[in-house]
């Protein structure tokens, strides 16, 4: 075959590169096979990167999944460090990873599948909790509920169910989708084919005629499904985590909260009590490794929780009247409680509900001795 290749070469007169020319062997092989173009010797590797794919000997996706993952850690990083960057409203920070970051690590993610795409569901969590300026403690159905995000495996299937309807629609004669067929009718495990219909038949859409629907109607079938999965993970995650005790009041919905285009600054002060993770002693205390009936507000014998915090404790008495006596009136405002300071939709209410929780923060700060010195 290869002297083939020379033989055209020659006639076409072309030169072929050598010192990018390399071969692989796939499997085991009786003797060290010697291969050579030109008369020259090939060098044998393990892995080889073709059209943006890592390609290895042993046909798994290690090698392609640790590229992918540190290039994409390493641009997100590098943006993160311009102090431009963290000046910009969140809504553009999370365009600028959308566009210049995200598509790093998903790049063909339709096609590799494997257990190690939990990292990337890690690194994503990471970026999501730098974004929303929050503790690294956080967890992680609070990161996705805010930012409205979809786990990467829930985008990778809904780009696999994509791709096996193009796939499908080819002519008959094509190579691909003669491939596709054949691994149905022979029902082989761990075959591409076989885990995607193994995905449609958990979606329910597996009896779906494919030919007698059009694109947008396959995609729309697809997102659908896929977000019902995606809520119904996202609800029992959050049922399961205590921390998430004050967020499961209000938050019902896998979506992106509008609080988050504030321009002030104190809105991740916010995120921080909706998701649980304030300097608050019930916070505090599980650092400690206390019980909960033992995590005290240091002005109460009350566990300072978020209710406690913002609704009951006596030492914010008279922040929290001039509040009601400002916010009432102002606002048609009825009873006060977590859900109207936590999940409030109007963004003149929720300047002064910034103010308020800022104002009770700094006399326990300084009541406690400490200089509530916030940064973001």
């Amino acid at each position: 075959m290869l002297d083939i290749v020379s033989e055209y070469a020659r006639k076409w007169r072309f030169e072929v590169n050598i010192s990018k020319s390399k071969y692989m062997v796939f499997g085991k092989e009786s003797k060290r096979t010697k291969i050579k173009l030109n008369g020259e010797k090939l060098e044998r590797v393990e892995c080889y990167k073709y059209l943006g794919f890592d390609i290895d000997s042993k046909l798994n996706w290690k090698s392609h999944c640790t590229r992918l993952l540190n290039s994409a850690r390493k641009r997100f990083y590098l943006m993160y460090s311009f102090q431009s960057f963290r000046r910009i409203s969140l809504r553009s920070a999370i365009y600028a990873w959308n566009m210049l970051v995200k598509p790093k690590f998903e790049y063909g993610f339709e096609l590799w599948y494997t257990k190690r795409i939990h990292s990337f569901e890690c690194f994503q969590r990471e970026v999501g909790k730098k974004l929303l300026r929050i503790s690294s403690k956080t967890t992680n159905e609070a990161v996705l509920g805010e930012l409205g995000w979809y786990e990467v495996i829930d985008r990778a299937d809904i780009a696999r169910l994509k791709l096996y309807y193009t796939i499908m629609k080819k002519d008959s004669a094509n190579l691909c989708r003669q491939v596709m067929v054949n691994q149905q009718l022979n029902c082989k495990k761990y075959t591409w084919t076989y885990r995607v219909i193994d995905l449609m038949k958990q979606l329910n859409l597996y009896d779906q005629d494919i030919n007698m629907l059009s694109r947008k109607a396959w995609n729309m079938l697809v997102r659908g499904a896929i977000h019902t999965r995606a809520l119904d993970n996202w609800k029992k995650g959050v049922l399961s985590k205590p921390k998430l005790r004050t967020y499961r009041l209000f938050k019902k919905h896998l979506c992106y909260e509008n609080y988050l285009d504030d321009s002030d600054l104190r809105k991740f002060t916010m995120v921080k009590l909706r998701s649980g993770t304030s300097n608050l002693e019930i916070e505090k205390g599980r650092w400690k490794k206390q019980k909960v009936e033992e995590r005290l507000c240091q002005f109460c014998p009350q566990v300072e929780d978020e209710a406690h915090f913002l609704l009951e404790c006596k030492e914010y008495t008279d922040i929290r009247n001039k509040f009601k006596d400002k916010v009432m009136p102002k606002y048609n405002c009825g009873e006060l409680n977590l859900d109207t300071l936590l999940n409030q939709p109007n963004p003149n209410f929720r300047q002064d509900i910034y103010e308020y929780i800022d104002s009770c923060y700094r006399l326990r700060d300084a009541s406690s001795g400490q200089l509530r010195t916030t940064r973001f």
